[in-house]
């Protein structure tokens, strides 16, 4: 723990703890990962204020990763919380003062309201695993790159003989990054590109 937490002493104004605690800490990421938002957490009179936490979070490398872990787990919960939401139809109907069966379509618009919040959410927290969109990780080493950027050359050279292949330009992520492997291993003419295939694989996967 830094000596900027530590440094301070006491209660703040509020009456809220502003020393870090483990205890502390610990029932924050505890309630976190049942579902419950930092915010609301915040508001109980007996937790720290937002602000302390975020300066703890900030400033501590073991509380960050628990706090990191809490998040995920968080982000679990909301995922659960959808299907109860969906499932959750007691209050779709009503039955008004002539005895006919209505739909509520007030509080079916809120349901879909929390969901789409919920999706929402999930997509910004665990972006890998529930984003709208699965990147492709590009990421090489810098031996691969350097035979890479040489194939380019060639490609070059060979494009003002015969003109451009757009080919590469077609399909998919995956594909387009699967064209490059090819492209790669039949001009780059050296070392393997295991890392790069290794890469295509994962690719693959995610787009399955």
């Amino acid at each position: 723990m830094s000596d900027a937490i530590h440094s301070n002493k006491g209660l703040n104004i509020m009456g809220r703890p502003s020393i870090f605690t483990q205890a502390i800490t610990d029932e924050i990421c505890s309630r976190m990962a049942e579902g419950e938002s930092l915010r609301s957490i915040c508001r109980d009179d007996t937790m720290p204020a937002l602000g302390t936490v975020f300066r703890w979070v900030a400033n501590d490398k073991a509380f960050r990763e628990q706090y990191e872990a809490a998040m995920a787990q968080r982000a679990e919960a909301l995922f659960e919380e959808l299907f109860e939401i969906a499932d959750e139809s007691c209050d779709d109907t009503y039955v008004d003062e002539n005895g006919n069966t209505k739909t509520n379509a007030e509080v079916i618009a809120r349901s879909r309201l929390r969901v789409d919040v919920r999706k929402w959410a999930l997509s910004k927290m665990l972006p890998k695993k529930y984003g709208d969109k699965q990147e492709i990780d590009l990421n090489v080493t810098d031996a691969l790159a350097e035979r890479l950027a040489r194939a380019k050359l060639r490609n070059d050279a060979a494009v003002k003989r015969s003109g451009p292949d757009t080919s590469a330009l077609a399909g998919t992520p995956a594909e387009r990054l699967e064209t490059a492997v090819a492209t790669a291993e039949a001009t780059a003419g050296e070392a393997t590109i295991d890392t790069l295939a290794e890469r295509l694989a994962r690719a693959r996967k995610r787009n399955e």
